[in-house]
């Protein structure tokens, strides 16, 4: 039985959809449906908190267009990798990223949507 985690912004929403046995596909979702790629959920969402807490170190962050951005995952599958970056007090950034090309557009989160995505991975029962 598929399983759905909804990180949801005003803009567009990243749904983690996992199984039993941990398997995660993931999706960008606007006007249409991405398939991002896949991986352990576990992994997803501690990867994806660390992002969202800013808890990283300097050898983390890599230079994308100008813009110093942390790396938060990839995925297998559709091999998308995703970064984030810090906008101080607005909030950040996401950028979804394949062979070096934007997927979507950047996903601008506020500082509500960084709370509301943290407490939807923390109350999750599979950390």
């Amino acid at each position: 039985m598929v399983k759905m985690i909804n990180l949801n912004s005003d803009e567009v929403s990243i749904k983690l959809a996992f199984e039993e046995n941990g398997w995660c596909r993931v999706y960008l979702e606007n006007t249409k449906k991405i398939f991002l790629g896949a991986d352990v959920l576990e992994r997803i969402c501690n990867r994806f908190l660390s992002a969202l807490r800013e808890e990283y170190s300097e050898r983390e962050m890599c230079d994308y267009r100008g813009t110093q951005v942390f790396y938060i995952t990839s995925l297998f599958e559709a091999h998308a990798a995703i970064y984030s970056s810090s906008m101080s007090e607005v909030g950040m950034k996401l950028f979804c990223i394949e062979d070096g090309s934007l997927i979507a557009h950047e996903i601008v989160l506020s500082k509500n949507d960084i709370a509301n995505w943290i407490e939807l991975l923390e109350r999750s029962n599979y950390l």
